[in-house]
């Protein structure tokens, strides 16, 4: 797939991430998103997340990460100000 970010737990280590991983639930709350829209996101490889199984969690920093590199820019033409 094009965009997938998945990543396989058993590729990673797993004791330098555990305290940063995430569920569904708390990325929910933390991004104030729909769970649902994160599924969609996740099945899309949208978002990076890790998969085993039916088990998604996603890394704190990672998101952070994430949104900033999808942040919206200002941008200005002259008075008028638009968002890139």
């Amino acid at each position: 797939m094009e965009n997938q970010q998945e990543i396989v737990l058993s590729d990673c280590p797993i004791e330098a991430l555990a305290e940063d991983l995430v569920s569904y639930r708390e990325l929910a709350d933390l991004l104030r998103t729909p769970i649902n829209t994160l599924r969609g996101w996740v099945r899309r490889g949208q978002i990076p997340h890790y998969k085993n199984g039916g088990w998604v969690r996603f890394s704190k920093r990672e998101i952070l990460e994430w949104i900033e590199r999808h942040r919206v820019k200002e941008v200005s033409y002259g008075n008028i100000r638009a968002l890139r």
